[in-house]
C-alpha cells in the first residue's frame, strides 16, 4: 500500500510540476533519509532538477515540500521560506507565509526557478538558509508573543 501512494504520488508530482521535467531535466530520485513506509497514509517523492532537490510530502491531508542544493543534500529548508528569504534580501518586505497545494504549486515554482537556483548556489547557499532560518524565528516569536498576550505559556521540546 505505502509502494502504490508513493508511486501514485510520483505521477501526480510529474503531472502537476511537468516544467520541472520537461525544461529541466528532472528525475524521481530516492528518498534519502526517509523512513518507509511512512505512516498511516503518506508518502515522500525527492526530484533532483539541475542543482536543486525537491522533496514533497504528503498525508493525512497535508502538503509539504522542501528544498536542498545538490551540493548540500541533506540541509533542507522549507520551499516557502527560502522563496521568501531570496525575496528579503532583494528588497526587505514583510510577507504572509506561503502555503501551497501540489496542483497550483508550478505558477509559483516556475517563475522562482532561477532565483532558487542561484539562492542555494554554494556562493549564495548560507546567507539564503541563514535569513529561511531568521524568518522562521520571526514568525515563531510573534506566535508565541501572542500566546502570552492571551495567557498561555508555550511548552517547547
Amino acid at each position: 500500500m505505502a509502494r502504490k501512494n508513493q508511486d501514485r504520488f510520483a505521477q501526480d508530482v510529474r503531472t502537476h510540476l511537468s516544467f520541472l521535467f520537461t525544461d529541466h531535466a528532472a528525475q524521481v530520485i530516492p528518498n534519502e533519509g526517509v523512513r518507509f513506509p511512512p505512516g498511516f497514509d503518506g508518502a515522500y517523492v525527492t526530484v533532483a532538477a539541475e542543482t536543486l532537490l525537491f522533496r514533497f510530502v504528503r498525508g493525512r491531508g497535508d502538503f509539504g515540500v522542501e528544498v536542498a542544493s545538490k551540493f548540500a543534500p541533506k540541509n533542507w529548508e522549507d520551499l516557502g521560506l527560502v522563496v521568501e528569504a531570496t525575496e528579503r534580501l532583494k528588497e526587505p518586505t514583510e510577507r504572509q507565509p506561503a502555503y501551497y497545494r501540489l496542483e497550483s504549486l508550478g505558477r509559483i515554482l516556475q517563475p522562482q526557478f532561477e532565483q532558487l537556483k542561484e539562492a542555494l548556489s554554494e556562493e549564495r547557499f548560507e546567507t539564503s538558509l541563514n535569513e529561511a532560518v531568521r524568518i522562521h524565528n520571526e514568525r515563531t516569536n510573534r506566535y508565541v508573543a501572542k500566546l502570552h498576550e492571551q495567557g498561555i505559556t508555550p511548552k517547547f521540546l
